[in-house]
């Protein structure tokens, strides 16, 4: 499985009811999460998308919690004129399903972006929904909002914290670093540091 970070495919919006992926995998026969702008009749979402290794695109993820002043105004939904006065808000709707995504018999518990240090969220992601819980956590994160600094390391650690309390392995693949593969005991066990393009491999 192939993971991309959030938006990652960003050349055009996915429309609901489209599943031709062919395109966005470029072609690769293997199976990819991708982060894509999804579009459903008014609502626009930032997904997280389940691609087969035949470029089907199967299950999605839209992100439960928005960004404040990013991906949404508070009270924009009452005053819709706020997002005429603040251009570089976008005006996304909140996701409803925590399902993991599918693949084979495989499932991943999948977030977006700051998700992944928020505990009651990533509780009812890696629920039972059914099926049994995700055999994986999967985020994809752009962390390129805060420029230089601490924080992306920040993230990370945070992030690690939900492997240890639900003793699954996280992929985090990031637009802007840090990208890693954490065990079920919290270890980082390989990054991609900050503002570095790579690829890490992982069993």
């Amino acid at each position: 499985v192939v993971i991309w970070p959030e938006v990652g495919y960003n050349i055009r919006p996915i429309r609901a009811g489209e599943t031709d992926g062919r395109a966005i995998a470029a072609g690769i026969p293997v199976a990819a999460i991708v982060g894509a702008i999804r579009v459903e009749g008014r609502d626009v979402f930032n997904s997280a998308l389940m691609i087969d290794e035949n470029g089907r695109i199967g299950d999605h993820y839209d992100k439960i919690q928005l960004l404040a002043f990013g991906e949404y105004i508070p009270g924009g939904e009452w005053f819709p004129q706020l997002y005429e006065w603040s251009p570089l808000a976008t005006h996304l709707t909140r996701g409803r399903s925590t399902a993991p995504l599918r693949w084979k018999e495989w499932r991943f518990g999948t977030f977006i972006c700051y998700e992944d240090i928020l505990p009651g969220i990533v509780r009812a992601i890696m629920a039972d929904h059914g099926q049994g819980r995700a055999h994986a956590m999967v985020n994809l994160t752009n962390d390129s909002w805060y420029g230089a600094g601490h924080e992306q390391e920040q993230h990370l650690m945070l992030a690690a914290v939900r492997s240890i309390e639900h003793r699954r392995w996280l992929l985090r693949a990031t637009s802007t670093g840090i990208s890693a593969f954490v065990d079920a005991s919290g270890r980082v066990l390989q990054r991609i540091d900050q503002d570095r393009r790579g690829a890490a491999l992982a069993d």
